[in-house]
């Protein structure tokens, strides 16, 4: 499968991570497009970033307040009526790398290790600027749990790094974000999808809760 396919996929975008219950405050559009409107936020982002280190309780309060004004979007599924109301599972998963697990990394050099798995076709820093969150293909599967498990394996056997158990969640919020250099594969590039069982075209209709990036 060819990296601009997968970019085509649309996805649901809210306003904030405190307008999700229904649909009034969400809007669809493509992956794509998602990735290059965090260039809208450039200045906000940086802004937030001053107070990512989180010295004090007022400093890290200040941080997750301003965190929870950014728009949000769902890399992994297209939502009907909320967040919680799944339409369509995309063969995408995202997946965040922490400092918090992974304490001695370079984020830059993250990205770049990442990138140059078979089946990860987009890596970039998180809103904090400090963990990166990479985008990944997949053959499909009837359960996406059962997909996440097989990921989280393989990135830390291929690079050392501990995958953030939360992003098990197909409908799993990001937070809209910005990066000065990005490292993606070339959209023609035809990306190795991570096997698993393969369910072409499945649509799913299950509740699921919902939890927002640290």
């Amino acid at each position: 499968m060819k990296v601009f396919e997968l970019l085509k996929y649309d996805v649901s975008v809210f306003k904030s991570c405190m307008h999700t219950n229904n649909n009034t405050n969400m809007i669809v559009k493509s992956i794509g497009d998602v990735l290059l409107s965090g260039e809208q936020f450039k200045s906000e982002i940086e802004e937030l970033r001053k107070y990512s280190n989180k010295e004090t309780a007022e400093i890290e309060a200040t941080y997750k307040r301003k965190k929870e004004q950014f728009p949000v979007w769902t890399p992994t599924c297209l939502c009907g009526n909320g967040a919680k109301d799944i339409l369509k599972i995309h063969n995408i998963i995202c997946i965040d790398i922490d400092l918090k697990d992974n304490p001695n990394m370079d984020s830059e050099k993250a990205k770049n290790d990442l990138i140059k798995l078979p089946a990860v076709f987009y890596a970039s820093l998180s809103i904090g600027g400090k963990g990166i969150f990479c985008l990944m293909g997949l053959s499909g599967s009837d359960s996406f749990r059962e997909r996440f498990e097989a990921v989280k394996r393989y990135i830390h056997k291929e690079t050392g790094y501990v995958i953030d158990k939360s992003c098990n969640n197909p409908n799993r919020l990001r937070i809209i974000s910005y990066d000065e250099n990005p490292v993606f594969k070339d959209l023609n590039s035809e990306i190795v999808l991570f096997p698993s069982k393969v369910v072409e075209n499945t649509t799913y209709k299950p509740l699921y809760g919902f939890s927002l990036p640290k």
